[in-house]
């Protein structure tokens, strides 16, 4: 009937209202670009057993995901007409795109240590004097807290094996590229009709 039609409808409608800051994640973890880091090391010295921990305020980390897998399903729940068969399938709940998850043999981690902290550890075994390491842009996406911040602040701490004290210096500045739910969802969308 019309009225069960526009209850589901108004059920349905409150569910994409309530999971948008989930499909925002969604759609951020498919179409931005990741984060890239750099290090260099600008002694004269050979430094072993390096641990770099940056913490980033204002931001959220999220999973990067695979660029043509983009699933309007997971982006937006379905709306599926009544069902006549006598099993009730429910749709399965969110993916946490903020888990941090890691590839095996990386040496950069990344967790959320809270709402609006994000924490990067990079270890190294050996960084040589003028080298620069530079990360996979495939494992982390940084999502501002704050829709309005045009920059989050980063603040680094490094520790090596034989000294005996952590060097920090001042925070970095990293400056915040807006991103339009429209523009992403146009490119995830392109991106998988590739594949």
């Amino acid at each position: 009937s019309r009225s069960d039609l526009d209850g589901r409808l108004d059920r349905w409608s409150t569910d994409v209202r309530e999971g948008w800051d989930d499909s925002e994640q969604y759609l951020a973890a498919i179409a931005w670009p990741g984060v890239r880091l750099r290090l260099r090391n600008i002694e004269r010295v050979f430094l072993n057993d390096v641990q770099v921990i940056i913490t980033i305020k204002g931001a959220q980390g999220l999973d990067w995901e695979e660029r043509d897998a983009f699933d309007f399903k997971e982006f937006v729940p379905p709306f599926a007409p009544p069902r006549k068969s006598m099993y009730d399938f429910s749709i399965p709940p969110p993916q946490d795109y903020s888990k941090g998850m890691q590839l095996a043999d990386a040496p950069l981690t990344w967790e959320n240590a809270d709402d609006e902290t994000v924490v990067i550890t990079i270890d190294l075994q050996h960084l040589r004097p003028d080298q620069i390491w530079t990360s996979d842009d495939e494992l982390l996406i940084l999502h501002a807290v704050d829709h309005t911040a045009s920059s989050l602040s980063a603040e680094w701490t490094v520790t090596a094996q034989t000294y005996g004290e952590s060097y920090s210096g001042e925070p970095i500045e990293i400056p915040v590229e807006a991103e339009s739910v429209g523009e992403s969802y146009r490119l995830a969308v392109s991106r998988s009709d590739q594949s």
